[in-house]
């Protein structure tokens, strides 16, 4: 029982401290430039799901009948019609 306390008493300790270092002593790889360009990447990647949904909503709202409903989503024809 002592040991369970030992330890974590010392593993208390370990964790006060490197929570009190400064962000940038956080993280071994603080690279501005590169996080930049990850979440620029992000940002871009967002901007082309959002469209490509804006589109297949325009699709749906514009379908008169099943089979132009299926044609907003060509990729998943054939998928959910077996049980």
């Amino acid at each position: 029982m002592k040991q369970i306390a030992a330890i974590a008493a010392c593993l208390l300790a370990a964790g006060s401290s490197w929570a009190q270092q400064p962000p940038s002593a956080q993280t071994p790889s603080a690279d501005p430039q590169r996080f930049q360009q990850t979440k620029q990447r992000l940002q871009e990647r967002i901007q082309q799901r959002i469209e490509g949904l804006q589109k297949s909503k325009t699709c749906v709202d514009q379908a008169q009948d099943e089979a132009a409903l299926r044609a907003c989503f060509p990729r998943r024809q054939g998928r959910g019609t077996q049980k």
